[in-house]
């Protein structure tokens, strides 16, 4: 998981640490309802990545990602991400499209 937001980036590899973050859930649906609720109430970017990453914007729009494949849960796959929206960042690139490219680009580079 990546959340950005004005201030911080914080990154995780798990989902488990997005159910630390937000507590748990019964279901995928309420997780994702979750993951929005808090992009809008704390005003950030998360990126719940997963089968299908999920990207939540503060403004309430979510975006799904259904490129990778198994191999995308290998250790150290968060930091490139990591790394590839942060370079995106640094290049000028808004959060949110920082965000949908870095997920993509992460993913079919695999």
């Amino acid at each position: 998981m990546v959340i950005l937001s004005s201030c911080r980036i914080n990154s995780d590899p798990h989902p488990k640490e997005f159910e630390r973050i937000a507590g748990s859930t019964a279901d995928s649906y309420e997780q994702l309802m979750r993951q929005i609720s808090i992009s809008e109430e704390h005003n950030c970017i998360i990126v719940l990545k997963g089968a299908y990453t999920s990207i939540s914007l503060p403004d309430g729009r979510i975006f799904f990602n259904s490129t990778g494949n198994p191999g995308m849960a290998t250790g150290g796959s968060g930091d490139v991400l990591t790394g590839m929206i942060l370079s995106l960042l640094a290049q000028g690139y808004s959060p949110e499209n920082a965000a949908v490219i870095g997920v993509f680009s992460s993913r079919v580079g695999r």
